[in-house]
């Protein structure tokens, strides 16, 4: 029997309707090549909705998904841990249930790996509120393939915590334990580690193939998952060879463009005390000045005039971190959708 070439791990909860548009996008790119070299499963946190009765007309329809339902409910990350640890395929895609691969990536994406040994093959992923399809940027670049591995994890800091973004290479790393960081929220990025710091060669596909849903999961506390939890993550990999030139790079990269947007929602929509968030920043940066002119005054100054600073600083800190372009289609589409255009 032919090894399976790539898994497409689905943990899922209660979202029965992202499911079914999640398994019919991969139903829609499946051909005979890609449905010998795919595996899919399904793995139920225990739904109450109709999420049996979804994955149950798939399989009916003939596609293969290999179904598990939970007895009750392991939480979000032990639910992720399982998915992987019952991949067979050479890859493990852990994908979100509320996610989609956009039309034509599972093809780009099977031909790659079938070509190659990578450790971890990166693919460019787009936020999206209504239609994954309709609001996908469309630009083509060509793929970046990294040999050294340090570099290959700045190149997509801005989302190598997306599991739907990260095809894991799974032999690379079958002595690493999927439950070393099982009580953190970011329990599966220490496998992307790993499997990047364990190969001299990881791929970087910069087309937008993979659609993600929009701030649908917000039960968790941002700062303490993306400041405390994250750093201690990183700081932990040392000893597998993350660099302290690529430590010192994203701590700064992480001020200027990835952390003025998510703090600017923080304190527009009250998700959190300015004061738990800006004392999380500290106990990680210091005195940095960088924190102090760039961060803080959205955590600190009144309402208003710290929504503009906020606003501003996202602006700025994405063009800078080189995500322009995916924020213009991101207005683009706000606008359209505030107008009423389709």
């Amino acid at each position: 029997m032919k090894p399976t070439l790539l898994s497409i791990a689905i943990p899922t909860y209660n979202r029965a309707n992202f499911l079914d548009q999640n398994l019919g996008a991969i139903v829609q790119q499946l051909n005979a090549f890609l449905a010998e070299n795919v595996e899919i499963i399904v793995s139920d946190n225990c739904s109450s909705d109709r999420t049996f009765e979804t994955v149950d007309r798939y399989i009916k329809s003939g596609l293969q998904i290999k179904y598990i339902r939970n007895e009750r409910n392991l939480g979000w990350a032990r639910n992720f841990t399982q998915c992987f640890k019952m991949a067979k395929g050479k890859y493990v895609l852990l994908l979100g249930d509320d996610d989609q691969i956009a039309p034509g990536g599972l093809k780009t994406l099977l031909g790659y790996i079938n070509s190659s040994n990578y450790g971890v093959v990166a693919i460019q992923p787009y936020g999206y509120d209504n239609d994954p399809i309709s609001e996908q940027p469309k630009a083509k670049k060509t793929p970046l393939v990294y040999d050294d591995n340090n570099r290959f994890i700045l190149a997509i800091s801005q989302f190598f915590t997306l599991t739907s973004a990260l095809v894991l290479n799974k032999s690379l790393i079958r002595n690493v334990n999927p439950d070393d960081y099982i009580s953190y929220d970011l329990a599966t990025f220490h496998l992307f580690l790993r499997a990047s710091l364990s190969s001299k060669k990881n791929l970087y596909i910069r087309e937008f193939m993979m659609a993600s849903k929009r701030q649908n999961s917000f039960s968790y506390d941002f700062a303490d998952v993306f400041i405390r939890q994250f750093w201690t993550i990183v700081e932990n990999h040392r000893e597998f060879g993350i660099k302290e030139r690529t430590i010192r790079h994203l701590l700064r990269s992480r001020i200027l463009s990835y952390y003025p947007f998510y703090i600017f929602d923080i304190r527009r929509n009250h998700r959190a005390e300015p004061c738990h968030v800006a004392q999380l920043l500290k106990n990680q940066y210091g005195t940095s000045l960088l924190l102090k002119v760039w961060l803080l005054p959205i955590l600190v100054l009144p309402y208003y005039p710290a929504l503009v600073w906020g606003v501003c600083a996202t602006i700025v800190g994405r063009i800078a971190g080189g995500d322009g372009f995916r924020g213009i289609v991101f207005l683009k589409n706000k606008i359209k959708s505030f107008i009423g255009v389709r």
